[in-house]
């Protein structure tokens, strides 16, 4: 066997262990995040949780920064979240669009369950780690601006909203922190979430 098959075949093993490994190191993240706070875990903390070497953990995602940013971007890789956007692209009328982008909210935030109260915490226990919510939460709004700008262009904005005030509206409902307070607080069930979400994304961007 040439060595260009050989290594064609241990491909698939290898990539198989990588995702395992890095599955693993997440998930240690993840709970000594919660348990010691962000600042005061290490990344030789997580490494050993995990099973790991430090530089195999540096190698993969280059810091704490990085294994968090990894960690809320863990739901938008995923066979059905991609589905949802695949679904949203092919959706003509932007109206209907909002009740998918209600959708891939429930999906993400159900699947970010276990982060909701340490991202909440941000601001109070770590300056770094509320920085990088910020710049998350600063892109989560860029990714909508296009579905508010097409709402325009079709004339199904309402009138009285410009585009910038309507992305506004349209972050601020679909925030994590609106996740939290329905579900988490109030014991809404996922599902009477979403549908609360697109009826109100469609009343208020759309006036329905």
């Amino acid at each position: 066997m040439s060595k260009e098959k050989s290594r064609s075949y241990r491909s698939p093993s290898r990539a198989m262990q990588a995702a395992d490994t890095q599955a693993r190191i997440l998930a240690s993240a993840e709970r000594l995040f919660r348990e010691r706070g962000f600042d005061r875990t290490t990344i030789e903390a997580i490494a050993t949780d995990a099973g790991v070497a430090a530089p195999t953990i540096y190698a993969g995602f280059k810091s704490k920064r990085g294994i968090f940013l990894a960690l809320l971007d863990r739901a938008r890789f995923g066979q059905s979240y991609q589905g949802l956007i695949s679904e949203a692209k092919s959706v003509a009328d932007p109206r209907k669009r909002l009740d998918v982008s209600a959708r891939i909210a429930r999906q993400i935030y159900e699947a970010e369950a276990n982060l909701l109260d340490l991202v909440r915490g941000a601001a109070a226990v770590s300056p770094e780690l509320a920085a990088l919510v910020g710049d998350h939460e600063a892109r989560r709004r860029d990714t909508q601006l296009p579905l508010v700008r097409e709402l325009q262009t079709q004339g199904s904005l309402r009138r009285d909203l410009d585009v910038d005030r309507a992305a506004d509206i349209m972050w601020t409902l679909t925030s994590r922190e609106v996740f939290r307070l329905l579900v988490r607080e109030r014991h809404w069930q996922p599902a009477a979430y979403e549908a609360w979400l697109a009826a109100a994304l469609r009343s208020e961007l759309c006036g329905q």
